[in-house]
C-alpha cells in the first residue's frame, strides 16, 4: 500500500544522565529524549514525575547510589551542576556553577598523572576513575505500546545496551539503526555531526562546512543543532562555540559536561 503513515513506537528508561524516551520507526531509531527537555515528545503514558519517584525509590536501598536527578548533575569533578535539565522553563544555555554561568565554561583534553603506573592513570586507561562517577546503573526498557512489534523491542534494547557500554567507557561508536527526519538543512547537519569522532570537538562553523555550506552560515546550523532528535547517538555535545565555550545543550547543560568527561575532557 503507498501512503500509509508509520506509527511511531517509544519506550522509556532511567539511564545514567536521568530518563530517556525512545522514539522508532519498525526497527529505526528515530528520537532519544531526556524526558522533561522542551522538544521532548508528548506521548500517552509517559509521566516524567512517576518516572524519577520509581527511580529514586529503587536506588534508596542501593549503597553507594545517588538519585536520579543528583546523578545527572554530577559533573565538573563531582560538584553538582545547575539545574538546566529540569522541565521549569529553564533553557539550553542556563545552568550556574560557581558563582558562574556553565555556558561560559570550556573544556580541555584531561592530562593523564605523570606517573603512568598510579591507580588513577590505570583505571583510566580501563575507562573507569577513581571515585566511579558513571557508576549509575540503567533501569529496564519500557515499550509504551502494547503492541510493540519484537524487531522494535529488540532496537531499543539494543539502544539501551550500547547507552550502558558507552556510560562505561566500552563503548565509542554506536551502531543503531537510525532515521534522521527533518527538513534538508537538518538533515545535512545531522549527517555532519555523525562524522565528529568520539572525544573531538568542533565549532558551529566547522559542522556548517562538513554540510556543504560555510561559516556564515553558523547561526542556522545552531539552529538545526538545537534541534537534534537523536542525543547523544547524534554528538550534538560534541560542538562548542567558536571560541571553545561550551554555549547550550537542549538537555542541559550540566548533561553535556558529563557527555564530554565520559569522552576524556575536563571542564574549566
Amino acid at each position: 500500500m503507498t501512503g500509509v503513515t508509520e506509527v511511531a513506537l517509544h519506550a522509556q528508561f532511567i539511564s545514567l544522565l536521568g530518563p530517556i524516551l525512545l522514539s522508532a520507526e519498525r526497527d529505526q531509531l528515530t528520537g532519544l529524549y531526556f524526558i522533561g527537555q522542551s522538544d521532548c515528545p508528548v506521548i500517552d503514558g509517559l509521566d516524567r514525575s512517576s518516572t524519577i519517584d520509581m527511580f529514586e525509590a529503587a536506588e534508596a536501598g542501593k549503597e553507594g547510589n545517588v538519585p536520579c536527578e543528583t546523578a545527572v548533575r554530577t559533573g565538573m569533578n563531582g560538584a553538582i551542576a545547575g539545574q538546566s535539565g529540569k522541565a521549569d522553563g529553564s533553557g539550553p544555555s542556563s545552568g550556574m556553577h560557581a558563582g558562574m554561568p556553565i555556558k561560559d565554561f570550556k573544556i580541555r583534553r584531561r592530562d593523564l598523572n605523570h606517573d603512568l603506573f598510579s591507580r588513577e592513570n590505570m583505571l583510566r586507561t580501563c575507562g573507569e576513575t577513581p571515585d566511579k562517577p558513571f557508576a549509575v546503573k540503567q533501569g529496564a526498557i519500557v515499550p509504551l505500546q502494547d503492541n510493540t512489534p519484537a524487531a522494535t523491542h529488540d532496537m531499543f534494547c539494543e539502544v539501551h545496551s550500547q547507552l550502558q557500554a558507552y556510560f562505561e567507557g566500552r563503548r565509542e561508536v554506536f551502531t543503531v539503526p537510525m532515521l534522521l527526519q527533518g527538513s534538508s538543512l537538518q538533515k545535512r547537519v545531522w549527517e555532519a555531526l555523525l562524522t565528529i569522532p568520539y572525544g573531538q570537538y568542533v565549532s558551529y562553523g566547522d559542522v556548517a562546512v562538513a554540510a556543504g555550506l560555510t561559516r556564515q552560515h553558523s547561526r542556522a546550523v545552531g539552529k538545526a543543532v538545537g534541534q537534534n532528535p537523536i542525543s547523544i547517538m547524534v554528538p550534538c555535545h560534541r560542538v562548542l562555540s567558536g571560541t571553545g565555550r561550551l554555549n547550550g545543550y537542549s538537555g542541559g547543560l550540566d548533561r553535556k559536561v558529563t557527555l564530554l568527561e565520559i569522552e576524556g575532557f575536563d571542564v574549566y
